[in-house]
């Protein structure tokens, strides 16, 4: 029995047209982005040369059911499709971003991240060291499909905090936000990612333009080079004397042996 070439190549492309309306019907379940801190530009070094940085990763303390969650698409219906990170969590994508920039600026910073609470009984002391860390308090992307575009909202909120390793307790803590809004069109993935990166970028450059965070990175570096210079003056409680080194006291004069030689 022979079968024309012309029928097989009709009933093949009559397959696969129902096989892509059936693609194209099927509800999209989720969303992702590649949410990654890339920086355009070589920033001022953060911390002077020598100094060492380490980094712990950040924290996600956002209030929500799941935190692998970063955002949602509100279809024309009100049906609303979960966003998750691509590759990454928030709190990885975080983490790495801040680590490519203080890199780009020239910072020196362990190859290991550590693991942080932000709480100061939980420090791991060392000789010298100072520790950034933080956390994510705010992180949402909504694209909100309407006639004629779509629209598309990002905000993030971050804290960081530095710690002196050398003695143990938190010596700067701040937070900056960031936020952006589009009208496009079309609804893209990439889109949302744009807007993603940006308001990521957007936080941590924030916080490392200012000069507070940077002047307690290198004053606190300072006192640890030099920590007597660092070390606060001991108050004296009631009844106790200053210790005087052997070295520094000065000779006791009797005035009384004075006299008597002056009467002879």
């Amino acid at each position: 029995m022979k079968i024309r070439k012309e029928g097989v190549l009709g009933l093949s492309a009559v397959l696969l047209a129902s096989l892509l309306f059936v693609v194209s019907c099927s509800p999209i379940t989720q969303y992702s982005v590649d949410m990654r801190y890339r920086p355009g530009f070589v920033p001022d070094p953060v911390a002077a040369k020598g100094t060492t940085v380490v980094l712990a990763g950040f924290n996600d303390l956002r209030k929500t059911e799941d935190n692998l969650v970063i955002g949602r698409v509100v279809k024309f219906d009100g049906t609303r499709v979960r966003v998750f990170p691509k590759y990454k969590t928030a709190a990885e994508a975080v983490t790495e971003g801040v680590r490519a920039y203080l890199v780009k600026s020239g910072t020196s910073v362990s190859p290991q991240t550590e693991k942080w609470d932000l709480q100061e009984s939980t420090i791991k002391k060392a000789d010298r060291g100072i520790m950034i860390g933080g956390s994510i308090d705010e992180l949402e992307l909504i694209c909100r499909e309407e006639i004629p575009v779509r629209k598309y909202d990002a905000k993030i909120k971050l804290t960081f905090v530095v710690a002196d390793l050398r003695q143990g307790r938190i010596v700067y803590r701040t937070s900056a936000e960031s936020s952006s809004s589009m009208d496009f069109l079309l609804f893209s993935e990439e889109k949302m990612e744009e807007q993603a990166n940006s308001v990521l970028a957007g936080a941590i450059e924030r916080i490392f333009f200012s000069s507070d965070i940077k002047e307690k990175i290198n004053s606190t570096w300072r006192d640890q080079l030099n920590p007597a210079a660092a070390a606060p003056e001991k108050k004296l409680t009631a009844g106790e004397e200053p210790f005087v080194h052997p070295e520094d006291e000065k000779p006791i004069i009797d005035k009384r042996n004075i006299e008597s030689k002056d009467l002879n």
